[in-house]
């Protein structure tokens, strides 16, 4: 049974939607660490192998070819994720039913092949390029020192079709912003409840938490340290491997575990993160509380509710790589 709702304090000084799944974390990419842990310890494999110290080795046995991500897959599309009921007298627009059927009703094929993207402000760009995995700028083999977005002016219709259900959902959004009286250039309320169907079964995420234990980092093992967090309304207990670039944060009450979620820096090609959210069982959701201003904690979508907390706005703008977003404090 999930634990009850929680009551904000009103003495937190809140203008808007505190949104962050994670308090704090390390460096992103998908590169292995050039050294780390037992750095110059390790010993070669064979003649003309290069040497891996233990926190290389670590990173290959989750990230490489026939790593653990490759055994853990993707879960399957065929039925959403899920998680705690929507509380009802608030609705969010993930919360919204008939995403799938409005998506398939959809003719993307009346897109043209190249769809000029320079009509999507830069907030939108950004939920597309992370949809897409695009790379940013600084990834890219021969960066534009113009480069200012992750997304390409121009879109290919084909080939983003051919990338799946987060294709299809940004090629959706598009062509129902088309649709629209008056038209627009991108439905970005049809993106977020895409986001939220297909996100977690795009991504090689463990369903449940006894398989990421035991494939990825066992957090267990650690103490760990206990922090406030501003959102969750909660102590959450932090634990983190800055060798595979993973960060847990449990959300306690009176001791019990109200939910577990983790940051993963290093799974991604453009960069950014992925979000993951566990229940109290251990089962993977695609949701979770937080605390909104001046009134009860709401039940918001994930990763949504994610990536509007760990947007960057300054250095890489519109991308979702920040790691410390500054919403928690160290318990006395």
């Amino acid at each position: 049974m999930a634990p009850p709702m929680r009551t904000l304090p009103r003495t937190l000084l809140f203008a808007t939607l505190v949104a962050a799944c994670g308090d704090a974390g390390g460096g992103a990419g998908a590169a292995p660490p050039a050294g780390g842990e037992g750095e110059g310890e390790g010993e070669g494999e064979g003649e003309g192998e290069a040497t891996l110290t233990p926190c290389e080795r670590r990173w290959e046995a989750v990230y490489g070819p026939g790593g653990a991500l490759d055994r853990i897959g993707k879960p399957s599309c065929d039925e959403a994720v899920g998680g705690p009921e929507w509380p009802e007298g608030r609705e969010m627009f993930e919360q919204r039913p008939g995403f799938v059927e409005e998506l398939d009703a959809l003719d993307l094929t009346e897109l043209p092949e190249a769809i000029d993207m320079g009509g999507l402000n830069t907030l939108e760009l950004g939920y597309v390029g992370y949809a897409l995995e695009e790379p940013t700028c600084e990834t890219q083999p021969d960066p534009d020192p113009a480069c200012v977005s992750a997304v390409h002016p121009v879109l290919d219709r084909d080939a983003t079709l051919a990338q799946g259900p987060l294709g299809r959902v940004v090629l959706g959004a598009l062509l129902r912003g088309l649709q629209a009286d008056p038209p627009q250039a991108f439905d970005f309320v049809f993106m977020r409840r895409g986001l939220h169907r297909y996100y977690a079964c795009t991504r090689r995420i463990p369903t449940d938490l006894e398989t990421f234990r035991r494939e990825i980092f066992d957090y267990t093992t650690q103490e760990g340290r206990v922090i406030d967090s501003f959102p969750k309304v909660a102590q959450r207990r932090m634990r983190s491997d800055s060798c595979l670039g993973v960060y847990v944060g449990e959300a306690l009450l009176d001791g019990q575990i109200l939910d577990t979620e983790i940051l993963m820096t290093k799974t991604r090609t453009d960069g950014a993160l992925d979000f993951l959210a566990y229940d109290p069982d251990g089962r993977l959701v695609d949701r979770g509380e937080f605390a909104t201003a001046g009134g009860p904690p709401i039940m918001a979508a994930a990763p949504y509710v994610c990536t509007s907390c760990h947007l960057n706005r300054t250095v890489r703008p519109n991308r979702f790589d920040v790691q410390f977003p500054l919403m928690a404090v160290d318990v006395d």
